[in-house]
């Protein structure tokens, strides 16, 4: 029995490293359609198509035998994902410039702190 274990190491091998490069593809690819919907309207076109791209790229090759490909697909969707979060970043960042600290509806200010003792003076 070690015997046939050992036999087949390799094939057990590569039938683990195919199935972690499929279930990592997989979860990426539902990790960044939900960003995708949850961004929304705020997402940049361009951002979003291209996302689009590497999706459907790294769909088609979660059925094939070859985890290498996978894996560079999953790596180049990986990469790209974070753009949503700059192009989010991006549009967050340039309507909320023109506010200053002190200047929302509560009127507080960083760093100020006064303690108050609870008694009256």
């Amino acid at each position: 029995m070690a015997q046939e274990a050992e036999k087949h190491a390799a094939e057990d091998k590569q039938k683990r490293e195919k199935a972690d490069a499929r279930n990592r593809a997989d979860t990426l690819v539902y990790t960044t359609e939900k960003a995708i919907r949850d961004a929304g309207e705020k997402l940049d076109a361009a951002v979003k198509s291209e996302l689009e791209v590497k999706v459907k790229a790294v769909k088609d090759l979660l059925d094939s035998e070859d985890a290498t490909a996978l894996n560079k697909a999953t790596d180049d969707l990986s990469s790209s994902l974070s753009k949503i979060g700059e192009s989010m970043y991006k549009s967050a960042g340039s309507s909320s410039s023109n506010e200053q600290p002190g200047s929302g509806p509560d009127q507080t200010k960083e760093g100020e702190f006064t303690e108050d003792s609870g008694e009256s003076k």
